[in-house]
């Protein structure tokens, strides 16, 4: 599986705030954003440009699945060097629920491995973000 990119997503934009991480994330998003859970993760070069984006999971209301051996197939497939993962809470609730920190910690453990950045984990609800590195969670 490889990274792939939508009509509408931009290669080589460089992403170096969680600013830019949201709006390009929030582009992946279509208009279920606030009926289902959804799981994106954003490869990136060492540079801080965007190489592509996978949608790895679509689940429920109130939770996805995520396959941690399908971000990394796709990371090492795209030669990245950045991991950006993101979700959405259709509920509108911003903070981090215990599942959410520890599929984060799941997927930093094997970036570290892998020698890959884990860079930020973005919570995106319809009107707002939650950023866990600028929440010191990261």
């Amino acid at each position: 599986m490889k990274a792939v990119k939508n009509e509408s997503f931009e290669l080589n934009k460089i992403v170096n705030n969680h600013n830019q991480s949201e709006l390009i994330l929030r582009s992946l998003y279509d208009d279920s954003i606030m009926i289902y859970e959804s799981f994106f993760v954003l490869f990136l070069d060492n540079s801080l440009r965007v190489k592509g984006f996978l949608k790895v999971s679509q689940g429920g209301l109130t939770q996805t699945s995520v396959d941690v051996r399908m971000i990394f197939n796709a990371a090492l497939n795209c030669l990245a060097t950045g991991l950006i993962i993101s979700h959405n809470h259709p509920s509108g609730r911003l903070e981090p629920s215990q599942a959410d920190i520890r599929i984060t910690q799941k997927i930093k453990e094997g970036c570290e491995i892998l020698d890959i950045n884990l860079i930020d984990h973005i919570i995106i609800t319809e009107f707002d973000s939650y950023s866990f590195l600028e929440n010191k969670i990261l």
